[in-house]
C-alpha cells in the first residue's frame, strides 16, 4: 500500500482512483456491498437475528466493495465506519497522523458534496447506525484528547475532527426524534428514505426535507406525527443562541462556579448586549477552552471543552459579522480585531506568539489618543498579515492531505476556503479591510486591480515597475516551469529558485524574509502578496499584457495596458529606456564594529536608514476615535 503522506500519486493509479470514486459515489450502496454482523470474537456473519449473541457482542454495518477496498489500497480508505476503526488505525502514528488529517478532509467533503463517498448509502438502511458511530466516535476522540502533548501541537487538527467526527451525546429530544421517525418511515414507505437519513445522517436540512413530504400530502395518515417531528428538528436545530449553552452549564467541566458565571453571563448578554461586547466575552471564553484543553489530560472533558468551543466560534462568526458592519470609529474597529485576533487564537488558527505579536500592535495603538498616519498604517498592514498566517496555519496542517486528495476529487481544494468562512477570519477579514481603508486614506494610498479596490487583500514588499503577460503558476508547475524575463506571474509561496522576471505576484505569503520575497529583492523585481481570496479578481485577465506597479509606500496597481494614464505610461517609459540608475549607501551609518552574527531580535526598523520629515503627511497626529468610514 502507497504511503497516506506521499504528496503525489503516479498519474495511471490517480486515474483509477478517480474511477473508482465515481463508481463509489454513484452505487446505490455506496461503498459497501453488503450488510454484515461483526462480532467481537473476530467473525462475521450475514444478517440475521442476533448472531454475535453468544460470541461476546457485535455490530451489524456496511461490508466494505472491492472497489473501496481497492481505493483504500491505493492510499484513499472511503467508506470508513468509526465503529470498525481500531485505535491505532485511527492514530496513524507511524504516517505523521494522516489518517487523522483524512478523516477531517472527508468529513468536510461529505458535507460539501451530497455525503461524498455515502451519497448513495445515506438511505442503504442498516449499512450506518448513527448510535454505533457516534459512541465509537466519542470514544476515539476522549483517548485522542487525553494527551496534553499531543493536543498543545495539534490543536487545530484536534478541533477540526471533533467538528466532524460523530459523537453527540444522546438526548431525549434527539430520541424522540429518531423514534417518531422510524415509526413513520415503517408505517409509510414513501417516508423510509428520509427516516434513513435522519437516522444515518442527521443534520439540519431534514427540516426542509420533512417540511416538504407533508406537502406532498402523502402522509397515510399519519400528518400528526410528522407535524411532531418537525416541532422536535426545528427546536433541536434552531435554537435560540442563550439556549446553545444550555448543555454544558451544571457539567463536568463547567460544574464549577466561575464556569457556570461565565456561560450564564454570556447568555445574559446574548440576549441584550451589543455585537461587539458579546464578541469580547466570547472570545475570552473560546482563548481560556484552549489553554484549558492543552494542560489537561482528561479526553472527555477536553471533548466537551472542544464541542463549547465550537459552539462559541458560530457565535462569535455571527456576532462578529454583525460587529463588523457596524463600526462607527477606529477605536470601535481595533476592539473588534482584537477580539477577532483571540477569536482565531481560540479556534487554533493562530500560535500563542503569533496572537502576542498583533496584540501587542493593537495595545500600542489604544494606548495613545494620537498616533502618525505612517505609523498608524504600518500597524495596520502587520494585521493584514494575519489572514496570511492563518492560511500558512491551515496549509502546513492539511496541505498535503488536500493536494493528495485534488488528484482525485476537486472538492476537496476548497477544504480551507470552508475552514475559513466557519470562523472569526471571515469578519475579522473585513474589520481589517476597513482599516486599511482607512489608513490608506489617510495617506493617499488605495490598491487597484484594473479599476477594482482590493483593500487587505493586496500589498507590494519589493517596489518596481512591470510590463508583460500575466501567468499563473500552480505549486505543481513552479518547480519546472518555464519563466521569462518579460512576464508577471502568480506565484505559489514555496520556491526553491527564480530566475529573472518582470513582477511577481506572491501567494498567502507575507513574510519580508520568505525565501521568495528575498529573491524578489536580490533580483530586484516588483513583488506584493495577494490572498487567495482576490484571484477572482485578477485570474481573469491571465494572458493578457499588463502594467504593474508597486511603489515605495507598498502601493499596487494593475491595469490593462491600454488603460494608463499619462504619468503611467511615462514612468513605464522611464523603466523600459531610461539608463540605469544607481543607489549609494550612506556609508557614515554603517557600523563597522559590530563583527557578531546578530540574531534576528536583535534587529529592528531603526536600521533600516531611512526617516520621513517631519511636515510629511505620514506624521500628522491620527486620534484613534477618527471616523473610520
Amino acid at each position: 500500500m502507497p504511503s497516506l503522506a506521499s504528496p503525489q500519486t503516479n498519474q495511471g493509479e490517480s486515474e483509477e482512483a478517480r474511477t473508482l470514486l465515481e463508481r463509489v459515489k454513484t452505487n446505490q450502496r455506496g461503498p459497501f456491498a453488503g450488510l454484515r454482523w461483526f462480532c467481537s470474537d473476530g467473525t462475521n456473519h450475514p444478517p440475521r437475528p442476533y448472531p454475535c449473541g453468544d460470541r461476546g457482542g457485535g455490530h451489524q454495518h456496511g461490508q466494505l466493495s472491492s472497489d473501496a477496498i481497492r481505493l483504500s489500497e491505493l492510499g484513499y480508505p472511503v467508506g470508513a465506519l468509526f465503529i470498525a476503526l481500531p485505535w491505532e488505525v485511527f492514530f496513524d502514528a507511524e504516517n505523521r497522523h494522516e489518517r487523522l488529517r483524512e478523516t477531517a478532509l472527508q468529513g468536510y467533503l461529505r458535507r460539501a458534496d451530497d455525503g461524498w463517498d455515502f451519497r448513495q448509502a445515506q438511505y442503504y438502511r442498516g449499512a450506518r447506525q448513527a448510535e454505533d458511530e457516534e459512541a465509537a466516535g466519542r470514544e476515539l476522540l476522549s483517548r485522542l484528547l487525553s494527551d496534553p502533548t499531543w493536543t498543545s501541537k495539534n490543536f487545530l487538527l484536534a478541533v477540526q475532527l471533533v467538528r466532524e467526527v460523530p459523537h453527540a451525546p444522546q438526548s431525549s429530544r434527539i430520541d424522540r426524534i429518531r423514534q417518531v421517525s422510524k415509526e413513520v418511515g415503517n408505517a409509510v414507505p414513501a417516508f423510509q428514505p428520509i427516516r434513513v437519513k435522519i437516522h444515518s445522517y442527521p443534520d439540519a436540512g431534514d427540516i426542509d426535507a420533512v417540511e416538504n413530504f407533508i406537502a406532498t400530502g402523502n402522509t397515510a395518515g399519519h400528518e400528526e406525527a410528522l407535524r411532531s417531528l418537525l416541532t422536535d428538528l426545528r427546536a433541536y436545530y434552531d435554537r435560540d443562541p442563550a439556549e446553545r449553552l444550555e448543555p454544558f452549564l451544571g457539567v463536568e467541566p463547567f460544574r464549577g462556579e466561575t464556569w457556570g458565571d461565565d456561560l450564564r453571563q454570556l447568555q445574559d448578554r446574548l440576549r441584550g448586549a451589543s455585537p461587539g461586547e458579546i464578541s469580547r466575552n466570547i472570545a475570552d471564553l473560546t482563548a481560556r477552552l484552549r489553554n484549558d484543553v492543552e494542560t489537561s489530560s482528561d479526553g472527555v472533558a477536553n471533548l466537551r471543552r472542544i464541542d463549547l468551543d465550537l459552539v462559541l466560534q458560530e457565535l462569535l462568526l455571527q456576532n462578529g459579522v454583525a460587529a463588523s458592519s457596524r463600526l462607527a470609529n477606529r477605536q470601535q474597529a481595533l476592539d473588534a480585531a482584537r477580539s477577532l485576533i483571540i477569536g482565531a487564537y481560540g479556534r487554533g488558527l493562530l500560535s500563542r506568539l503569533e496572537l502576542a505579536a498583533q496584540l501587542e500592535i493593537i495595545d500600542q495603538l489604544t494606548v495613545q489618543d494620537e498616533v502618525t498616519a505612517e505609523r498608524y498604517r504600518g500597524s495596520v498592514r502587520y494585521l493584514e498579515r494575519v489572514g496570511l498566517w492563518v492560511q500558512a496555519t491551515i496549509e502546513a496542517v492539511f496541505g498535503q492531505t488536500v493536494e493528495r486528495y485534488t488528484q482525485i476529487e476537486p472538492a476537496a481544494e476548497s477544504f480551507s476556503a470552508d475552514l475559513l468562512r466557519a470562523t472569526a477570519l471571515l469578519p475579522l477579514a473585513n474589520v481589517v479591510e476597513s482599516l486599511t481603508l482607512d489608513a490608506n486614506g489617510e495617506l493617499g494610498v488605495t490598491h487597484t486591480a484594473f479599476g477594482r479596490s482590493l483593500g487587505g487583500a493586496i500589498y507590494g514588499l519589493n517596489p518596481g515597475v512591470a510590463r508583460g503577460v500575466l501567468e499563473h503558476v500552480t505549486e505543481a508547475e513552479a518547480a519546472d516551469f518555464d519563466y521569462r524575463p518579460d512576464r508577471i506571474y502568480i506565484l505559489p509561496q514555496t520556491l526553491a529558485d527564480l530566475p529573472p522576471v518582470g513582477g511577481i505576484l506572491s501567494l498567502d505569503q507575507g513574510n519580508m524574509l520568505s525565501h521568495l520575497q528575498l529573491l524578489a529583492r536580490s533580483l530586484g523585481i516588483p513583488n506584493s502578496v495577494i490572498a487567495s481570496t482576490a484571484l477572482e479578481a485578477i485570474v481573469p485577465h491571465v494572458g493578457e499584457e499588463l502594467f504593474y506597479a508597486v511603489s515605495g509606500l507598498g502601493v499596487v496597481v494593475l491595469k490593462e495596458i491600454d488603460q494608463l494614464t499619462p504619468e503611467e505610461r511615462a514612468l513605464l517609459a522611464e523603466k523600459e529606456t531610461g539608463p540605469a540608475r544607481t543607489f549609494r549607501i550612506d556609508e557614515d551609518a554603517l557600523d563597522l564594529d559590530e563583527r557578531r552574527v546578530l540574531p534576528l531580535e536583535a534587529l529592528d526598523l531603526d536600521r533600516a536608514g531611512s526617516r520621513a520629515p517631519s511636515h510629511d503627511r505620514r506624521c500628522q497626529p491620527l486620534r484613534r476615535d477618527g471616523r473610520i468610514l
